[in-house]
């Protein structure tokens, strides 16, 4: 009630049919729906200034903390040559965050088109709550984000493409950020950003943390270095329209379509970035079954891409040095793994393993802590690490089952599955 009251005083400064609101809550029952419906009724509103205080208000649902922050100045930003397509199927309890974030951007596409890709729930109904967004729906659920993407892609005029996930939200300034990396690197075709975390609650949450900090500070950084990016991720990217539908679109004949669409673009000679001072932040998996499905995903998504494209791909020197060594890294690292512990309780020697341990841990943080302090998340680093040094096993393990999936069963899984609700 606390949440219907503030509302209400806030609704009594202008000339709204306050009840006509609160009877749309009580019919819809549910917070997340209730609040772009208000949006949609009460459009005029936000156009004027807001007399209240601009702290959203907070409520509890499904385990996240919900943030109703209204956008401000939305309509007076530039418009800039972007269409951005969101692909989404049975999104409705994270597409308003990502539209809203998107609403709340220094420069606005000229166009933001919501694939709704068939939803049985109300991310279709949410989606045209925001008038300016644009929503299609597919005439049946294709069962794949590329699908849906190339769906949304035939509407596409604009200069460049982004593509970004339904549960996505990103920093104020990161489409302005993204546009002026392309302007100044007009050699490159597509540009991928840092992902973080929404949030850090979770043991999941605490070791993805750690993953993103390492591999996008490391990895990631090495392979601009050498203009050979192995995997530009969908969570948020943009592509020059006429490269990108030059090669056909996405890809769709695996579940890992952003890396194939990557390879599929170094097998036609095109060039790849890395963003990584613009941020977007992830809903990651909130139970052991949406875990298991995201990297099942992943790791499956990963070798169907290989299997695929090996042939081409091992023409290329550094992108063919960049696998070859990701591949042999996790399978000799645990094989060394596995030998030490091994080893440590045969000889009841613990000091061998603890010295492993101890140089691992600093070989993680020269460049996890410095990016950390970049980005004054320092602390929150060290209280992550010693919970990622113990549930990265579940890396490995799946590192093997989309190995043997591909490889032994040859498992030709296609039909994509979300790893958040």
């Amino acid at each position: 009630m606390e949440f219907l009251n503030k509302l209400k005083s806030c609704l009594n400064e202008h000339i709204i049919e306050t009840n006509d609101i609160l009877n749309s809550y009580i019919k819809l029952n549910n917070y997340n729906t209730f609040f772009y419906y208000f949006k949609s009724k009460t459009g005029e509103f936000f156009k004027k200034k807001i007399h209240y205080s601009p702290k959203p208000i907070n409520c509890k649902m499904k385990n996240q903390d919900i943030d109703f922050d209204v956008p401000s100045d939305t309509f007076e930003n530039k418009i800039v040559p972007v269409t951005l397509i969101i692909p989404a199927y049975n999104e409705e309890f994270s597409i308003g965050y990502a539209l809203t974030s998107l609403l709340n951007q220094t420069v606005l596409p000229e166009q933001i088109l919501v694939v709704d890709d068939s939803s049985s729930d109300k991310t279709g109904e949410i989606a045209k709550s925001f008038k300016e967004v644009t929503v299609v729906k597919t005439p049946k659920n294709s069962g794949s984000k590329g699908h849906a993407l190339n769906y949304g892609l035939s509407f596409v005029k604009s200069k460049f493409t982004m593509a970004m996930d339904a549960d996505i939200t990103l920093e104020k300034n990161a489409i302005k950020k993204m546009l002026e990396y392309m302007d100044t690197h007009s050699e490159i075709s597509a540009t991928c950003t840092f992902v973080l975390p929404k949030k850090i609650k979770t043991l999941w949450d605490h070791t993805r943390f750690i993953e993103y900090l390492f591999a996008l500070s490391f990895y990631k950084s090495v392979q601009q270095m050498y203009d050979s990016i192995v995997i530009c991720s969908g969570c948020f990217t943009i592509y020059k329209t006429n490269d990108l539908k030059e090669v056909g679109g996405w890809p769709t004949h695996t579940i890992a379509e952003d890396m194939e669409l990557t390879w599929v673009l170094y097998e036609h000679g095109k060039h790849i970035g890395y963003n990584a001072d613009t941020f977007c932040f992830a809903v990651e998996p909130e139970n052991f079954r949406l875990l298991f499905k995201q990297l099942k995903r992943w790791n499956i998504g990963f070798f169907q891409v290989l299997k695929l494209k090996w042939k081409n791909m091992k023409k290329l020197a550094v992108i063919r040095e960049f696998v070859i060594a990701g591949l042999l890294d996790t399978l000799i690292g645990i094989a060394f793994n596995i030998a030490l512990i091994y080893y440590t309780i045969s000889h009841l020697d613990l000091s061998r393993y603890g010295l492993f341990i101890i140089l691992d841990i600093i070989m993680l943080l020269i460049p996890s802590l410095w990016l950390a302090i970049k980005i004054k998340m320092a602390r929150q680093l060290l209280r992550s690490l010693p919970i990622y040094l113990i549930f990265r096993i579940l890396g490995s393990f799946f590192f093997f089952y989309g190995l043997l999936s591909v490889f032994i069963i040859r498992k030709n899984t296609i039909h994509f599955e979300k790893g958040h609700k």
